[in-house]
């Protein structure tokens, strides 16, 4: 009786040690896969913030690419019209050279027709 009882113990100590060692793993193999989740999530948490980063920066530098082709378009525009303005305003002074020719010529016609005509 007593091999049997002993046999009972030995048995029921060994499930016991046995589901405890179970458990134990269990828990170990839990807390591995929590730091592998964790470890995991911050390398994705930094890539993103990598990546955020590397997007502000192309947008920062499109802006600025966009900016710089906008003053240049607004400096050849401004030139442009500056150069047409130029044109017309040389050509108004021409014209008002030529009509200031005409008024002497008219203004010579005239005294030339009246000392003509006084001398008639």
């Amino acid at each position: 009786m007593f091999n049997g009882s002993l046999l009972v113990l030995v048995i029921f100590g060994s499930i016991v040690v046995g589901v405890i060692c179970g458990y134990l793993l269990k828990q170990l193999s839990a807390a591995k896969k929590i730091r592998s989740s964790e470890s995991l999530s911050a390398r994705i948490v930094e890539e993103a913030k990598k990546e955020s980063e590397t997007i502000k920066k192309e947008s920062i530098l499109q802006a600025k690419e966009n900016l710089l082709k906008m003053k240049g378009d607004f400096d050849r525009e401004s030139k442009e019209r500056k150069n047409e303005l130029d044109g017309l305003e040389k050509r108004i002074r021409a014209k008002e050279e030529n009509l200031d020719k005409r008024i002497d010529l008219l203004a010579q016609k005239e005294v030339t027709f009246e000392s003509r005509e006084k001398a008639i």
